[in-house]
């Protein structure tokens, strides 16, 4: 960040922890949770989170799950998630299903559940495998609204053998035989794998994924090729570095005081001659979000922290929250975050 002096740095080896899952409790009681992954305790971890948001609020009025950017992990775990949210349904939230036809594995979900109230889950196009499970299971049971774009539409799984201790000496390692590959089929009996090329492209006229019950683009995906190098090009450019080390005291109490005026280029001090100093040809606006973004890691560098949204700048996110019919004129809590009235489509 601008800085002018060597600086000696001693590196320690050790394990390095990194938060299984970020959560928030919103205003008006609503529970935000984002899952980069399911790993061993997602399920036992967000039942926990649920349980104390809910005892603090005084009964959840909302819950968001975030698995935009999941690439997926253990299929038990996703199960797990999906069986606080839901009864005993009568049907397995997700099947295995050979190739040929054979039935596999049924993961079912068992009597009670943990939560009742409206659930919205974020996904996108990198969500992928156990998280199109969670997704496409509860979109299926009616238990949850799905908001973003389409999933990735991976869904295989692999059945394995574990060999003996001799050949994994053998090896060096631990090794497994692949048995076979099994479709995941969800309560309704639909597939989501979507086919791909050896470039990893779907083939054509195959489309997998899971398609959202509410379509909310992500305005970084729907750029030009040229756009994107751009924006890397002037998010890394030593104009904006510069700027914020000037500026940077006045950003960051805006960012805790009105974190939404950050998404507004005539909102940051001097931005007309940032943006001439640019010498670019993207908008005032594209600047203005790859500023913010900068932003955003400086000051998760300087408090060591990774925060668990950007509620301000996440126009998926608010629209979770309008499904849940929350918005600034309704819910002043809400103000210092929301741009405005969100459209409910």
């Amino acid at each position: 960040w601008g800085q002018a002096d060597s600086l000696n740095i001693v590196i320690q080896h050790g394990p390095v922890e990194t938060p299984a899952l970020f959560s928030e409790l919103l205003p008006e009681a609503v529970a935000y949770v984002r899952v980069p992954r399911f790993g061993s305790r997602t399920a036992e971890t967000l039942g926990e989170l649920l349980t104390d948001f809910s005892k603090r609020a005084g009964g959840l009025k909302g819950f968001i799950l975030d698995l935009r950017g999941n690439s997926g992990g253990l299929l038990e775990e996703a199960v797990k998630v999906v069986d606080l949210l839901v009864d005993d349904t009568g049907v397995p939230i997700v099947s295995q299903v050979s190739s040929g036809g054979r039935p596999g594995r049924e993961y079912n979900a068992t009597a009670g559940r943990l939560i009742t109230c409206p659930t919205m889950i974020l996904v996108n196009g990198w969500s992928a495998s156990s998280s199109e499970v969670v997704a496409g299971a509860l979109q299926d049971l009616k238990r949850a609204t799905i908001i973003g774009t389409r999933t990735y539409g991976k869904g295989v799984s692999q059945q394995r053998l574990d060999v003996p201790a001799s050949v994994n000496r053998l090896v060096g390692g631990k090794a497994s035989v692949q048995l076979a590959n099994f479709y995941l089929q969800l309560p309704s009996g639909r597939r989501f794998h979507g086919p791909r090329d050896s470039r990893g492209r779907v083939t054509v006229g195959q489309r997998g994924g899971i398609e959202p019950d509410v379509i909310v683009a992500d305005p970084l995906k729907e750029l030009a090729s040229w756009e994107q190098d751009e924006l890397l090009r002037v998010q890394y450019s030593t104009e904006l570095y510069e700027y914020l080390n000037i500026h940077y005291e006045h950003l960051e109490f805006l960012w805790q005081e009105a974190p939404r005026d950050l998404t507004r280029a005539e909102d940051y001090p001097e931005f007309l001659l940032l943006y001439s100093s640019l010498a670019t040809s993207l908008s005032e606006a594209q600047v203005c979000a790859a500023l913010h973004r900068l932003l955003h890691r400086k000051i998760e560098d300087e408090k060591q922290t990774e925060f668990a949204n950007t509620l301000h700048a996440d126009i998926q996110l608010q629209k979770a929250l309008a499904e849940l019919g929350i918005t600034a004129e309704t819910h002043p809590a809400y103000a210092r975050w929301l741009p405005g009235k969100l459209q409910q489509d």
